[in-house]
């Protein structure tokens, strides 16, 4: 069978991890939102699994003082939303960053990896933010080849200036794999 893999107790012990960190892998890749937002998807399908499943284990992470922070911090948001002058352009400004980015991945992520131990969660976390910048040096490759193609040699003009800002970022990935290894 095709699917003998999936009924496999360690795959599916670790499919949670795998989906987390494929969204942290795909983060730092550009152009490859589909595959971010199917990982969103999956995730979303996870949370709901495990909340049906047994919801009193998966809501075992949000008994801590980072959760009573995160709600005064909504509580906040939605306070400035009824002082706001001009309410549609405050949830057009925080609608993308905050309300999708923190309040989507601070309760999607807990649920999914309750299971985990923290050495997983952090071997895990080094492990897809690695394989994310192997996709981006290969993508930054590629893109430098395809200009020298054209008579554009790399280096000299500077089109490709956004391209470090994932390498500044995930340098210190590298140091910490380093010293693992």
């Amino acid at each position: 069978m095709i699917f003998d893999a999936f009924y496999n107790k360690k795959v599916t012990k670790n499919l949670p991890l795998y989906l987390v960190g494929a969204f942290i892998m795909l983060s730092f890749a550009g152009d490859l939102t589909r595959f971010k937002n199917l990982s969103v998807i999956l995730m979303a399908a996870t949370t709901i699994y495990f909340l049906f499943h047994n919801y009193r284990t998966a809501l075992a992470p949000f008994k801590s003082t980072l959760s009573l922070c995160l709600l005064i911090f909504i509580l906040t948001l939605f306070y400035s939303l009824l002082i706001s002058t001009d309410p549609q352009l405050s949830i057009e400004n925080f609608n993308k960053p905050i309300l999708n980015g923190l309040l989507l991945f601070s309760f999607l992520i807990p649920v999914v990896l309750h299971k985990n131990t923290a050495v997983q969660i952090a071997t895990m976390i080094l492990l897809s933010v690695a394989m994310g910048l192997l996709i981006t040096y290969t993508r930054d490759l590629l893109i430098y080849i395809d200009d020298y193609q054209n008579g554009i040699i790399p280096f000299t003009a500077r089109t490709h200036r956004n391209l470090s800002d994932s390498y500044v970022f995930c340098f210190p990935v590298i140091l910490c794999l380093w010293k693992i290894y």
